[in-house]
């Protein structure tokens, strides 16, 4: 491996492109976060002055303060892009997952659990306590987080693996990873070796927090960089500006190539330069909307990997996400391994 500049380049041919042979399908970079889930009644977050459905971050003396309120919570590595990777992964792709954790036992718990789950895992430790998010449920089925970032906000361009990102197809991260500079540094850090070895970058804009948060950003990674977007409605109403779906769309396919805007019980609307693809919702009985989302960019992100065209992408992502609806928590009980290349 050979240096030039700030990057570390692997192979070289006449047209200019530096390429690597692609062992990873999927480089992904996130906050790890111990999560810790709670039953709760609306009342529940009238009290704690919280707005349903959103991610809200907190300080230690709010997580505390929760953490005493909480009846029987249940408690599971996590963090968006975790659960994004680690379905990826029982899905059969060979992923590789790079965050920063604390030097305690919750940092040694998350490790072990992604490595059990057949990821490959680059984990620097930090001074800070590893994250946590506490994400209450309403009878709805709707979740609101409550975030301890931690050590996750120390990730820094030291910790970005340079050529793990030049090994692998595509580099997947959402819109959490901008909530520090150190963090901000990472990721543009980060895309720009995948630009320079052509691994493809799949961005999942993530809450509409994260947008009104960094939404100069957004649009110009958008606009420079991004390959294939992943967003709600309402993340993608903000980001736009615009009301109707044809017009997100249309906003959007003029700075990526390809992309989903979710709709909830309306299906996904997926699109490439020529077409829009319409995928209905599956019709189940939602009990807990937690890591739907991500999971959901499992799909995705399996279906590129595959090759797949969109509508079969988007059925995939689509069905992987009702299964995880159905049940407690942000991760599925028995593997679809089997199961997701019959959908």
């Amino acid at each position: 491996m050979e240096q030039k500049g700030e990057f570390s380049i692997f192979k070289f041919r006449q047209s200019g492109l530096w390429i690597v042979d692609k062992d990873y399908d999927v480089y992904s970079i996130g906050n790890p976060l111990m999560d810790i889930l709670a039953q709760v009644e609306d009342n529940f977050l009238h009290d704690i002055g919280v707005n349903k459905g959103i991610m809200h971050l907190i300080d230690t003396q709010r997580r505390q303060m929760l953490l005493e309120k909480l009846k029987d919570p249940i408690n599971a590595p996590g963090g968006s892009a975790a659960n994004t990777i680690i379905h990826a992964a029982d899905f059969g792709l060979n992923v590789i997952y790079s965050g920063a954790v604390g030097s305690d036992t919750i940092g040694d718990g998350f490790i072990k659990g992604m490595l059990e789950r057949n990821c490959t895992v680059h984990a620097p430790r930090k001074s800070l306590p590893t994250g946590t998010s506490i994400i209450l449920i309403t009878p709805d089925a709707e979740r609101t987080q409550n975030t301890y970032l931690g050590a996750c906000q120390q990730y820094s361009i030291e910790d970005v693996d340079e050529e793990a990102i030049a090994k692998s197809r595509y580099i997947y991260f959402t819109g959490y990873m901008w909530d520090t500079e150190s963090q901000k540094e990472a990721l543009e850090h980060a895309i720009k070796v995948a630009k320079l070895n052509e691994t493809k970058i799949v961005f999942d804009v993530a809450d509409p927090f994260a947008v009104n948060r960094s939404t100069e950003d957004f649009k110009r990674i958008i606009t420079q960089d991004v390959d294939f977007i992943l967003a709600n409605r309402e993340e993608a109403r903000t980001l736009t500006q615009k009301d109707e779906i044809s017009e997100m769309i249309e906003y959007l396919r003029a700075h990526v190539e390809e992309g989903v805007i979710k709709d909830g019980g309306n299906g996904s609307y997926l699109f490439d330069q020529d077409n829009i693809y319409h995928v209905a919702a599956d019709k189940v009985n939602a009990i807990d909307t937690t890591g739907a989302g991500d999971i959901y960019a499992s799909g995705i992100l399996y279906g590129l990997a595959k090759g797949y065209d969109l509508q079969r992408t988007g059925r995939i992502a689509s069905n992987v996400a009702a299964q995880l609806v159905q049940i407690i928590g942000a991760r599925l009980q028995n593997s679809m391994r089997e199961k997701v290349d019959l959908i």
